[in-house]
């Protein structure tokens, strides 16, 4: 009798061990969520809100919110990136370094955005968590582009969407202290959005 009983607890014993196991998953899988956003609170910046512009050839004006038409810094000539400056001062700092492959009159437009999973290239010790070398993204590009090659800030750009970032945060060159916001993904689901409002 006390044999049978020691059985039927051991039987109980063995039942239970699959039931255990799922609890212990969830609970693996919750401290996975948790650790993830902490590493996502390493590297992003806060959330990016407010007013920003970009300045357009006004025959392209009704596609200003598609992004790039051609290479960029970031962007490959199909990958669609969109552009924009902090402040005025910043579009004509963007445009002073790019005079020459833009069109003779352009347009500025405002518009509004709220970003989030944005780097800032500002932030040394973001940039170092997920391997990445300021000099590579700020480096010449336009040079290497028109000898077919692959700029170093192209690899950036991969590298930044590869830690999910849906873009960055892009300090001036040309006039220190200015900065620009570049939008790998924006309208659409879990992306920034972006929101033309001048002129409308």
């Amino acid at each position: 009798m006390v044999m049978k009983r020691r059985w039927s607890s051991w039987c109980r014993t063995l039942v239970r061990v699959p039931r255990c196991n799922f609890p212990m998953e969830r609970r693996t899988r919750d401290l996975l969520k948790v650790v993830a956003l902490k590493i996502d609170d390493f590297i992003f910046a806060p959330a990016v809100r407010g007013t920003f512009f970009r300045a357009v050839d006004p025959n392209y004006r009704t596609y200003a919110l598609s992004g790039s038409r051609a290479a960029g810094r970031y962007s490959r000539a199909e990958q669609p990136t969109l552009y924009l400056s902090s402040s005025l001062a910043g579009v004509e700092a963007a445009m002073t370094a790019h005079k020459n492959a833009r069109s003779a009159e352009l347009q500025t437009l405002q518009m509004d955005v709220a970003a989030s999973r944005i780097i800032d290239l500002r932030d040394v010790q973001a940039l170092s968590k997920i391997g990445i070398d300021l000099e590579d993204a700020i480096a010449p590009w336009q040079d290497v582009v028109a000898r077919g090659g692959i700029p170093s800030s192209w690899l950036v750009r991969d590298r930044l969407i590869d830690v999910g970032a849906n873009g960055i945060i892009d300090p001036s060159r040309t006039k220190p202290g200015l900065w620009h916001l570049v939008l790998f993904r924006w309208n659409e689901h879990d992306a920034p959005t972006v929101r033309l409002t001048h002129p409308e």
